[in-house]
């Protein structure tokens, strides 16, 4: 931790508005990611791949599975890279989110979701501590308000490309 303040000490302000978009955008994904099965969940049920139950089901173990993660990665985040933990969040989300389509079985779409949910929880904690370790407390808050944006964005974004996608 130490060391990761020295490093970003000396970035110039260019880098810290690089590592600010980073964050953005990191975040910006992992809503997306969040509302991609929420947003499919009328077009599965409609469609008949699954009930209303199972769509439900689905989506309460993804949840349930990002409250634990966030409060297990948040403890983790102290002894293992953040960086590293964001990078495996990201990545591990983005590819349950590439391979979802092709599910049909709801145990398999509920085991993938849960392993997104996991993903997910290891994105903000790490973030977090990035943040507060490597931005002064400013930019930090200036960057906070910025990751506001990201929710009602990735919402947005998630449901234009379903219904386009679904069409």
């Amino acid at each position: 931790m130490k060391q990761d303040k020295i490093l970003i000490s000396k970035m110039n302000p260019a880098h810290v508005k690089m590592f600010a978009l980073l964050c953005w955008v990191t975040y910006f994904f992992t809503y997306f990611g969040r509302y991609s099965f929420l947003s499919s969940m009328g077009v599965l049920v409609e469609s008949g791949v699954y009930t209303k139950t199972q769509v439900g089901m689905v989506s309460s173990l993804f949840f349930g599975a990002y409250a634990v993660s966030q409060l297990v990665c948040g403890f983790m985040g102290d002894k293992l890279s953040s960086k590293k933990m964001v990078f495996m969040g990201v990545l591990s989300s983005g590819i349950c989110n590439m391979v979802f389509p092709i599910f049909t079985n709801i145990d398999h779409t509920a085991i993938l979701w849960i392993i997104n949910g996991v993903a997910q929880g290891m994105i903000w904690p790490p973030l977090i501590k990035l943040c507060s370790a490597w931005l002064e407390e400013r930019q930090a808050v200036q960057l906070s308000i910025h990751l506001t944006t990201t929710s009602p964005l990735g919402m947005m974004t998630t449901y234009m490309c379903s219904s386009l996608f679904m069409k």
